[in-house]
């Protein structure tokens, strides 16, 4: 789609909002069940975008298809019974019902308590003060690392204004030490004072005394110097006294939950919602799976993995038939969080002669892709979109960081090994070689298998004396096995054996390689199983992408953007920019290293970087939420408005965004406006206390 002049864009925003808000008021009201699962069960971690499209759902059946996708975009194991994350979240909001009711004329799972318990779970430590001179306080200890913008650890205090009602949390920056005591309670507290300057040491220069009155901050040193800590400042000793520091990481405690899923999902479940009474998980299909890794010639590891449905379901149209295939994948670590993702798209197109064919072998669907080291769980996911078929797998997968030992790569059994164009890579090729691997490790007679293994830091020592012994056993018999000295091997670190199968019987066999040193000692060694059949069996025909070996960028792009996602923005700038100047034209490219830049507040390069393709044809409409951004950064605001409201009219209302706006707004001195943002905001999202506060600022 064209972008057009911004006023008429500007006007139609308006008219977007106000269709939204108005098109609410005609549905009819949610029932009990479907009300409180919005408004209490995932109250704190539904994003704007889920929110607005489970008001969309037009009858009882599409929400519950719309809540089973909810849970399963958040589910860390996809692919197994238990969706740990939903099993966790309702048991916090239990505990928090239990232990924060008391007291209170709120749920407990709508108090402060609650709400932090809900999202980052019980503290690691968790202290009460009762003293005559404060009013009750709790201060909750949290490690961080659930986010790249939480502090590795921070506090969370707690404090019953004036000594009665609910603990209600404590925020440096709008509340102050003064609050937190009765003798000084009814001094303002003024967080811009000098002592908060970030260039200046802890207190600006100036004594305790000078900073805090004498007072406040010196009744709480004597009760817990933490405690006096953390009303300056959530975070710990030596981090910054500046409290809006701690404002931000309240406000990244906040949005973590919603942060944590990528809900574009919900676009592709509002355009199939009209079709959603066929429902995909009885359409469940079985599949066989590979997943293996070897590195590239570049040092880089690649996962290789190949799926193959039970079944290829097509439909047809004048003479043509066809199918469409979308494979998504996810890398997670081991806490759940998302390292990468992508979802790729196989259109498939059949004359009406080439359907025997077809129908007489299965599909496999071959794809790679670069890993960062580390230890995750791969999900992949593959939907037929025509048959509202699907089918998955999930492995765990395991990337050793760097460390000059001797590794042995995966091993792979294949039926066949074919020439590739080391031009090209494509799934399983190594160089100039495309092995194709059995998914099952079935093979028969006729074949001939193929046994390919590599090794990584291959050293002087072991290159010179040790013996690799390679063979294929039935049970503790052996069929066939060979050895060689490794220094009279021609490759030294690549091993490929074939192993005709005409003479042997139908059963299960075992091919096994072992690296052994100078003395015998066995260095490393693998096995697996596979099976002989009696008779033939129809492989299948392979549907794989390519992509130029030479154009890098695209690896540079995923490595990088991996590299972002668990918080090493150092390594990851080099990637991204490196993607960027290969290739100035990809908007996912310009995107990436914008994120980056982001980190060190580079707006204007930011800005340099994302303006050209304001006159093209632009499908990630993330651009503009970037440039405003940037805008905003720069103290551009009305211009960083316009990019808001514009990226609002191709993605919706974002309350996110719609805080962003307001905050330009409140810049500008449009007070009457920032009101109006963020009280649209807090309808998408009532739980943003932050949000309200300033709020309740503006109208006084």
């Amino acid at each position: 789609m064209r972008v057009r002049r911004l006023s008429l864009l500007l006007f139609l925003c308006c008219h977007v909002v106000f269709y939204v808000i108005s098109g609410t008021e005609d549905r009819p009201p949610l029932t009990e069940k479907y009300r409180n699962w919005l408004e209490r069960d995932v109250f704190f971690i539904i994003t704007s975008k889920e929110r607005s499209a489970f008001f969309q759902m037009e009858n009882d059946r599409q929400r519950d298809l719309f809540i089973r996708e909810f849970w399963r975009q958040r589910d860390p194991s996809p692919g197994t019974p238990r969706n740990e994350f939903k099993e966790e979240h309702y048991r916090r909001l239990a505990v928090a019902e239990r232990l924060f009711s008391r007291g209170t004329s709120k749920p407990g799972w709508r108090t402060d308590r609650g709400r932090i318990y809900i999202i980052l779970g019980p503290p690691i430590h968790r202290q009460y003060f009762d003293h005559p001179d404060i009013y009750p306080i709790e201060l909750w200890y949290y490690q961080g690392g659930k986010s790249d913008s939480v502090a590795p650890f921070f506090h969370v205090m707690f404090y019953k204004k004036f000594g009665g009602g609910d603990f209600i949390l404590y925020d440096p920056l709008t509340d102050g030490p003064n609050i937190l005591s009765h003798e000084t309670s009814d001094i303002p507290w003024d967080p811009g004072r000098p002592q908060f300057d970030a260039e200046a040491s802890f207190f600006g220069g100036l004594t305790k005394d000078q900073a805090f009155g004498g007072a406040v901050y010196g009744i709480l040193y004597k009760i817990s110097p933490d405690l006096a800590q953390a009303s300056l400042t959530l975070l710990p000793y030596g981090s910054s006294a500046d409290p809006t520091k701690s404002n931000q990481t309240l406000g990244s405690v906040n949005q973590y939950p919603r942060q944590r899923v990528d809900d574009r999902y919900v676009t592709e479940f509002l355009e199939r919602k009209a079709s959603v009474e066929v429902d995909y998980s009885v359409n469940y299909i079985q599949n066989l799976n590979i997943v293996k890794i070897f590195k590239d010639a570049s040092g880089v590891d690649f996962v290789h993995y190949a799926i193959q449905p039970e079944v290829l379901s097509l439909d047809t149209y004048a003479d043509r038939y066809y199918s469409q295939i979308n494979l998504s994948g996810r890398v997670s670590d081991l806490e759940g969080n998302t390292v990468f993702q992508y979802t790729k798209s196989y259109p498939m197109e059949f004359a009406r002669d080439e359907i025997p064919e077809v129908n007489s072998r299965p599909m496999t669907i071959q794809d790679s892709f670069p890993l960062i080291p580390g230890r995750y769980r791969f999900n992949c996911l593959l939907e037929n979109t025509v048959s509202k078929e699907f089918t998955s797998f999930e492995k765990e997968i395991v990337i050793p960081e760097p460390s000059g030992a001797l590794r042995m790569s995966s091993l792979i059994l294949a039926y066949d090994v074919l020439e590739a164009d080391d031009t090209s890579r494509t799934a399983f090729q190594i160089g100039e070689m495309r092995l194709i691997p059995s998914l099952d490790n079935r093979f028969f007679p006729e074949e001939t298998l193929v046994l390919y293994y590599r090794f990584y830091e291959f050293g002087q020592e072991l290159s010179a004396g040790a013996t690799l012994i390679w063979g294929v056993y039935r049970g503790e018999k052996k069929v066939y096995e060979e050895s060689r000295k490794s220094r009279t091997y021609p490759q030294k670190s690549e091993f490929l054996a074939r192993f005709p199968l005409a003479d042997y019987k139908p059963g299960t066999y075992t091919a096994k390689v072992v690296l052994k040193d100078n003395k015998g000692n066995d260095v490393f060694s693998v096995q697996e199983d596979f099976f002989v059949l009696e008779a033939p069996i129809s492989r299948s025909w392979i549907n794989a992408k390519k992509i130029d070996a030479e154009d890098d960028a695209v690896y540079s792009y995923l490595i990088g953007m991996q590299l972002l996602n668990v918080g090493d923005l150092n390594r990851a700038r080099l990637r991204l920019e490196s993607a960027y100047k290969k290739n100035r034209d990809s908007l996912d490219f310009a995107l990436g290293y914008s994120e980056v830049l982001f980190g060190s507040g580079e707006f204007a390069r930011i800005k340099e970087i994302l303006d050209p393709f304001l006159g093209t044809d632009i499908e990630n409409h993330a651009v503009y939420a970037s440039l405003g951004r940037a805008s905003q950064g720069l103290g551009q605001y009305d211009e960083a408005i316009d990019f808001f409201r514009l990226f609002m009219e191709y993605e919706g209302l974002h309350y996110e965004i719609l805080n962003a706006v307001g905050q330009c707004h409140r810049a500008l001195g449009q007070n009457a406006e920032a009101i109006e943002v963020w009280e649209k905001s807090l309808e998408l999202n009532p739980g943003q206390p932050d949000i309200g506060k300033m709020l309740e600022k503006l109208k006084k």
